[in-house]
């Protein structure tokens, strides 16, 4: 039985390295003008805002993402963020428009770098805020298949909500893990 399952293991190398260049080759296109993609991601923050005095707090959010390539490598999309802070019984949205670069080199991990620009809104305790949010960012999907990748990423948010008797500021610091869609 042993050169039986030697030759099975030869095929399935065999096909395992054949099936890998597949892919390696067709994560190069997905990135190319005219593609789309689709994630959603969830994050874990750390959160320091500035008001009268500091506060820090830790929150759990959900984050959608749609977007197209543009040119091959930059997308544009928009991003929705829903984060839920149980210390102070609030909500914190946001509705941005993003620019993303994709440093693709055909691999099966794919660096990007992008920024946003947009509405940020808070409630707590019956009292809504909005204002105006931008941030930057910077991670990586790493690619499971030629359509779908795990998204890692690391971003700064700068918002600033003015009221009737000042200006609130919030910056935060987020990591997020989750899944990318490309077709």
């Amino acid at each position: 039985t042993k050169p039986c399952s030697m030759k099975k293991f030869a095929l399935a190398l065999v096909a395992t390295l054949f099936l890998g260049s597949l892919t390696v080759q067709s994560v190069n296109a997905q990135t190319r003008r005219g593609h789309y993609f689709l994630t959603g991601a969830s994050q874990l923050s750390f959160q320091t805002t500035f008001n009268s005095g500091s506060s820090e707090e830790f929150l759990f959010s959900f984050s959608p993402s749609f977007g197209g390539f543009v040119a091959d490598n930059l997308a544009l999309g928009l991003n929705g963020n829903i984060f839920y802070v149980s210390s102070a019984s609030s909500v914190v949205y946001s509705v941005m428009p993003t620019m993303t670069y994709y440093f693709n080199q055909g691999k099966s991990f794919i660096p990007y770098i992008g920024g946003q620009v947009g509405y940020v809104g808070v409630s707590s305790y019956g009292v809504s805020l909005n204002g105006f949010g931008m941030g930057v960012g910077a991670g990586g999907v790493l690619m499971l298949n030629k359509h779908v990748g795990v998204n890692l990423g690391l971003q700064y948010l700068h918002s600033r909500y003015p009221s009737r008797y000042r200006t609130n500021t919030s910056n935060s610091l987020t990591t997020s893990i989750g899944l990318t869609t490309f077709f």
